[in-house]
This record gives structure tokens, sequence and C-alpha cells, in this order.
């Protein structure tokens, strides 16, 4: 079981000194970091609705000291009870992993020789994405990404990682989703890592002359056919993660790697949105 923190805990002191500058606009949507510890424990409670885990599980150590990425959907007039943050994504730099004593994958997976062999890179840890069902269309998904995006260009970040998830805890399952991953979008010898002993599941490896790549794709969880799409490698091994009901994989894409029609649409210096963004914060 992974050490927990209650909401009560994260006080504001502890908030993101992150300015809450407005990083992209799409209509009545706007994406930015979390301003304070409301909006934080506002996109706490979505998760425990979302993922259906109780506090002592889905809120920790990481929650009090990263940035909070957002997605807000202005038409909506938020109160006490009726919340407008639509879609959260959970940023963990190399600075804010120091606070707490590492980063979240840590736990299950090995990735310290990772970040060994790549000491002169700026790592930044995705991680808990979490969109409300009725706004799970492509405005929302643009948005997040164009936060991250953003986000990553003002932080200089070299490579993106974090655990991606299918459902369940039987890998057999997922046998031929993992094997196309494994023949196909195998992260390289700097990136991949081994699943932690108290973690590592196991899943029968199929040869590629057994999978058939249209329908491995098609079955794959809809965030690492996200990732997949831009670029992103994944690591050969498993983690079975009990509190969440999910197998994971470890999910590496440096910055350098993603793919070019993608920076073309959102921007090599994060453009698509920003103009709208800009005259937002000056209005």
């Amino acid at each position: 079981m992974r050490s927990v923190e209650q909401p009560s805990q994260i006080s504001s002191s502890k908030v993101s000194n992150a300015q809450a500058n407005c990083l992209g606009l799409l209509g009545e949507l706007e994406t930015r970091l979390a301003q304070n510890e409301n909006e934080i424990l506002q996109v706490l409670q979505m998760r425990e609705a979302i993922f259906d885990t109780p506090a002592a599980i889905n809120v920790d150590r990481f929650d009090a000291v990263c940035d909070h990425l957002l997605v807000v959907d202005n038409s909506i007039f938020p109160t006490e009870k009726n919340s407008n943050i639509v879609g959260t994504y959970r940023l963990v730099r190399a600075d804010h992993a120091a606070l707490v004593g590492g980063f979240y994958s840590a736990d299950e997976f090995n990735i310290g020789p990772m970040l060994k062999k790549n000491a002169n890179l700026n790592f930044l840890e995705f991680g808990r994405s979490c969109v409300l069902p009725n706004h799970r269309g492509k405005r929302t998904m643009e948005l997040l990404w164009a936060g991250s995006w953003a986000y990553i260009k003002q932080h200089n970040i070299d490579v993106l990682f974090g655990c991606a998830s299918f459902s369940g805890v039987d890998p057999q399952v997922h046998n031929e989703a993992l094997s196309f991953l494994h023949h196909y979008a195998a992260a390289d010898r700097n990136y991949d890592v081994e699943a932690m002993p108290s973690y590592k599941g196991n899943f029968k490896l199929l040869s590629k002359a057994e999978i058939d790549p249209k329908r491995s794709i098609r079955n794959l969880p809809p965030m690492i056919k996200g990732y997949l799409r831009i670029g992103a490698k994944f690591s050969t091994q498993i983690a079975i993660d009990k509190d969440f009901n999910t197998i994971d994989v470890l999910t590496v894409l440096p910055v350098k790697n993603i793919e070019k029609r993608y920076i073309n649409y959102y921007g090599a210096n994060t453009q698509r949105y920003a103009q709208s963004a800009k005259s937002y914060s000056q209005s």
C-alpha cells in the first residue's frame, strides 16, 4: 500500500506557486494550472468519483507538491457544490519529486537506472489523467494536450513519462495488446525499466506472427493509444496495481521524439491557443 495524504492535510502553504495563467482557450473551455487549495480539493473529489476509489487510495503525497493542470468549463458557474473543472492532469517535475522522496512511478517500476543514464535530461511525470464523462470529447482532450505542451515548453522538459493503465489485474486478458507494445513500441535500452518485485506481473508474450496489429491498436486503452500516436514507447515489463485494479506499463516519450505533425498542430511555440489565452488574461 502506498503512503497517502488526506485532503485535509493539503494546506494552502503547499499549493504550487505556479502563476495562475491561462494556457489556452477553446470556446468556453480554458486550460490552466490549479491556483488555490479549493481547486485542488475539487480535483481530488473528481478523481475519487471517476476512479471509484476512496480518498485513502486516490490522494497521496504527490498531490500536495505537484502542479494540477485543469480544463475548466467557463459556461458553468462554480459554486461550493458545483465545480466547473471538467478535466485534469497531474504534473510532477523532478523538483516536486525531490520534496517527497521520488516520483510516483518509482513505487511500481525501478526507474532509478533510467534517471541515472539520462541525468542531464529534465523529466516530467504525467499521471492521474481524468475527464468528466460528459466532456470526453475532442475539445477537452485538445486543451489538455495544449496545456501540457505549453507547460513542457515553459519548464524546458526533455522527457515525459508515467504509468499508463489497462483495466483489470489479469494480464492474460490483454495478451495481444501487451505483446503488440512489446514488439512494435518497446522503449529502448536507455529508457526501458523493470517492474518492482512486489508489483511485477507476467503475460504470455505472443510472437509477431500471432499478432493482428490493427486489432491490437483498436483494443488499446484510449490513453495508451493516444500516447502511441504521438511517439511514446513503453516498458517491456508490466506492473499490477491492485489498489486501482489496473495493469500498468511505464510510458516514456522524449520530447524530441514527439511526432512532428502534433508539434505543427499545437505550434512549436504553443501558439495555436496562445493568442486566445493572452487576450483572455488581459481582459
